[in-house]
């Protein structure tokens, strides 16, 4: 295998398209390429270094709002039978859940969606 070894110009400009491809992923290849003045083959190199943020940030939001789905059919089934005994249960998990103070881990993933 041979690596070749980029300079610190060349570092930031693939960081700044890679970063531009991940928040903008409706736009269209030709649009980063012009943007960016890319070559087909610099796109194509690029794009590859950025395909597992691309698959992350997609299981991510796969998972999220299959969480966000089961979480709201579970919030207005307590919501219908609200003399259920596992009523005030449910509703317990379903707070316990949510970005509090208790879990940290979910106020930093919620943070960062916010930038």
């Amino acid at each position: 295998m041979s690596l070749t070894v980029l300079n610190p110009d060349e570092i930031t400009t693939i960081n700044a398209v890679m970063d531009y491809i991940l928040k903008n992923p409706a736009k269209t290849v030709g649009s980063i390429k012009k943007r960016f003045g890319l070559s087909e083959e610099e796109y194509r190199m690029i794009f590859d270094l950025t395909m597992p943020h691309i698959r992350t940030d997609s299981a991510k939001s796969y998972w999220k709002t299959k969480y966000l789905m089961l979480r709201s059919q579970i919030s207005e089934l307590v919501q219908n039978n609200k003399k259920s005994k596992l009523a005030p249960e449910l509703w317990s998990i379903l707070e316990n859940c949510d970005v509090s103070e208790k879990n940290m881990l979910a106020q930093q993933e919620a943070a960062e969606e916010d930038i």
